[in-house]
Formats: C-alpha cells, sequence, structure tokens
C-alpha cells in the first residue's frame, strides 16, 4: 500500500483558504465568528480519497481518549487501499463503519446543532461520497487565517449519514507531535505563508480543537455543491460573508426584488454586467441554518453565482475561493458607491445616460 501525502494534496488550497479569510476579515466581512466556506477537494485528493473513506470514523465523533498517529491511533500520512476488500482491517486508526452502519446526521456525534442539521435526503445522490473542506463552527476568519488547520473540517456525506474529521489531524505535522501538547502546523496570517512560524503559533491544542463539527450554514453548502454537482458545474468552491453595504441596500424595500438591484448596482459600476451579466439572486430573509434557506439558496443559485441574502450577506459560487471573492468584492463595491452617492446628495444616474443638471458645452 502506498503512502497518501494530503499536505501536498492540499497545502495549496490551505494557502488560498488563510488568504481570502483574511482578506473578508480585513474588509469587515466577517465580524466575530460571521462567514463560512467550503470547497470540494475530491479532485485534489486523488487516490487520497479511497483511503479517507476507509480510514475516517462514519457518523460519529473520535473517542475521548484518541490520540494522534504518534501514539498509534490516528492517521496522517494516509496508506491507499490496493483492493478494497480488506484495506479496512490492515489500516490502523479508528474502527471504520460500513454505510449501512452510519448513522443519521441527527444522531451523529460531530451533528451540528439544531438549527442546521440536515437528513442525508436533501444531499443528493451526485455528492455522496464527495470529499469536501468546510470551516467549522465558531471559526473566526481572523484565526482561519493566521490558523487554518485549526478551523476547518474534511467532510464526506455517505449513504445514510456522513463522516467528518478535522483537517489537522490528517497532516503529517500533527503526527510528528502537534497535538494536546504540541503545536499547530499549516499557521498562517495576512503576507505570512501557510507553515511559516507565527509568535502566536505556541499555543497548545486543545481536545476541543479535534472535535470540530461543520458550519452551522452546513445545510445550505451540502445544498449547493449538491445543485452544482447535478449540473455538472465547473463551481466548486461556496463562499458565504457580510459585505457591508449590500446587506445594508438589501434593506430597503424598493430593492426587494432581484431585477431592482440588479439594476440599481449595475448602474453604479459598468464592470458588474462584465463580471456579472446574468446579476444577482435576491433570497428574502429566511432563518439562518435553516433547510428552507439552503433549499432557496441553491435554487437561486442555478441561475446566478452570487445570492444576496435579504438583511443578511450574500453566498457566491465560483471555480475557487478566490474567484468567489471578486464575485462579492464587485457588487459589494457597487453598493457601496451607491451609498456614496446618496450621502452626498447625488442621485446615480448609472452609465451611458445623460445628466440632465450638467450644463450644455
Amino acid at each position: 500500500m502506498a503512502a497518501v501525502d494530503l499536505a501536498g494534496a492540499l497545502g495549496g488550497l490551505l494557502e488560498e483558504i488563510a488568504e481570502v479569510a483574511g482578506w473578508l476579515w480585513e474588509r469587515g466581512w466577517a465580524e466575530a465568528n460571521a462567514g463560512n466556506l467550503s470547497i470540494d477537494v475530491t479532485e485534489e485528493l486523488g487516490p487520497a480519497a479511497a483511503a479517507l473513506s476507509h480510514q475516517a470514523t462514519v457518523g460519529r465523533r473520535p473517542e475521548r481518549g484518541w490520540r494522534p498517529a504518534s501514539a498509534g491511533h490516528g492517521p496522517s500520512a494516509v496508506e491507499a487501499p490496493e483492493d478494497s476488500g480488506s484495506a479496512a482491517a490492515s489500516m490502523s486508526g479508528p474502527p471504520v463503519a460500513s454505510a449501512s452502519q452510519a448513522g443519521s446526521v441527527r444522531d451523529a456525534g460531530l451533528s451540528p446543532p439544531p438549527s442546521a442539521v440536515v437528513s442525508a435526503a436533501p444531499y443528493g445522490p451526485r455528492l455522496a461520497g464527495r470529499w469536501l473542506i468546510v470551516s467549522a463552527a465558531g471559526a473566526r476568519c481572523r484565526e482561519l487565517a493566521r490558523q487554518p488547520t485549526r478551523h476547518l473540517v474534511l467532510f464526506q456525506p455517505v449513504v445514510g449519514g456522513w463522516q467528518c474529521w478535522p483537517v489537522l489531524v490528517w497532516l503529517p505535522e500533527f503526527a510528528a507531535g502537534a497535538g494536546e501538547a504540541g503545536r499547530s502546523p499549516g499557521c498562517a496570517g495576512p503576507g505570512r505563508p501557510v507553515g511559516e512560524p507565527d509568535e502566536r503559533q505556541a499555543e497548545p491544542l486543545a481536545m476541543a480543537q479535534l472535535e470540530l463539527r461543520p458550519t452551522s450554514e452546513l445545510a445550505t453548502h451540502l445544498m449547493i455543491h449538491s445543485a452544482l454537482r447535478e449540473a455538472d458545474s465547473a463551481y466548486r468552491a461556496v463562499l458565504h460573508s457580510h459585505p457591508t453595504h449590500l446587506v445594508a441596500l438589501s434593506q430597503a424595500s424598493r430593492f426587494a426584488a432581484a431585477d431592482r438591484m440588479t439594476a440599481v448596482l449595475c448602474s453604479m459600476l459598468p464592470e458588474l454586467k462584465l463580471v456579472l451579466p446574468e446579476g444577482v439572486a435576491l433570497v428574502p430573509y429566511l432563518a439562518p441554518g435553516s433547510d428552507e434557506l439552503a433549499r432557496t439558496t441553491a435554487q437561486a443559485l442555478g441561475r446566478q453565482r452570487v445570492a444576496v441574502w435579504a438583511r443578511h450577506g450574500c453566498v457566491a459560487v465560483a471555480s475557487d475561493l478566490r474567484g468567489a471573492f471578486d464575485l462579492v468584492d464587485v457588487v459589494e463595491k457597487a453598493a457601496h458607491m451607491y451609498f456614496l452617492c446618496r450621502s452626498a446628495g447625488i442621485q446615480p444616474i448609472g452609465p451611458g445616460q445623460a445628466d440632465a443638471s450638467a450644463p450644455a458645452d
């Protein structure tokens, strides 16, 4: 059996996640623990995906006495099975349950809070068996930017349930001594590459950091990814944030329809029509973390790449997280320009329209 280097497979993605999380924090679009993200990493994992499916525990949290691979229990460099028939029995790590033994998401030890509990059914058949990196519940983007591996989970929907592990425990540095008494690998921050030493890095890991659960908006992420796979879309990154001016714009009743909001945004920034020719979708206010919000958003993103959550935030999809951030950045810039004009007493006229108040030549 050949060892699989998960750090090599995911290193670039961890840097991208850290970078985008830092941007969200610096822009003020992810206050406290607001904002979350996910990315389908099945193709990046390659042969490691099959090994992960065998080694990760299905539908329950690791035991309280669980220790890193150096103690003989946790995975780091995963061994890819040569044949699926006997691989599970030959690998170290926690016991492996079959798909038929997997509990529902509600019964799973790592299940999200009740507002975000989703059964396996809404995932869709195209999502089963794929691997996602998802930000953890309670993760703060400012911390995700400098220590991404402490605030991410590797997540896989399976028939009848799901399996989930902190990204941290799959990295070689963890087996080499990081853990409850060790140091966290993968530290980063604005302008600091993942893995570069940080004076704040010397914080020991607590057991709670090995028991991460996915974001409370898990339902939305899973339904969006499922819809993207059903459509054979090239988009695999989902980014949720709270862009200040865009959220403020969604408070206005006169922009309570997607076509009206798109019109005013496009009137402020000509580039928006080039970047988002389809405009933005507008989802009415629905309870955060709810199935209804997840379904409505997934449907909206079948036609557009940015969905504004009225009085809450927005969700963007793209081929990568940087691309999703770019979409939000452009839309937020247009909303910001609208408020700048109105606060200065200027009625925006939009590109290509004559200004009646301008003096004639």
